[in-house]
């Protein structure tokens, strides 16, 4: 049963574009319990300046809860992106495995 109101925390979204519309609908079915105006994924809030990777680990680095999508398509720049959360941000991570893909494995890559 979802709570009276979502609980105000900022949650970062890491996932590839290829997972885009899952990881989407499944912010969309968090939104009673995380507020999903403070869930940040990428493609909702596109920098138009700078490089794409600061912006990311920016808002990373302000997050409360990380969510990392690892599918079957999680390249070498989503393991740098997962690898510099897990070691950079100060908030818990969750490491969600899609499409049958190993979460543990994804890191090995």
């Amino acid at each position: 049963m979802p709570t009276s109101k979502p609980l105000p925390i900022k949650t970062f979204v890491s996932h590839c574009v290829d997972d885009k519309a899952f990881v989407f609908e499944v912010c969309d079915l968090l939104a009673p319990y995380l507020e999903r105006a403070k869930m940040f994924c990428f493609e909702e809030h596109p920098s138009v300046t700078g490089d794409p990777r600061d912006r990311m680990m920016k808002e990373a680095s302000k997050a409360d809860l990380a969510l990392i999508f690892v599918g079957a398509r999680y390249d070498k720049w989503m393991c740098a992106e997962a690898g510099a959360l897990i070691a950079n941000a100060k908030c818990p991570k969750v490491m969600i495995a899609i499409d049958g893909t190993s979460s543990y494995g994804a890191l090995q890559k």
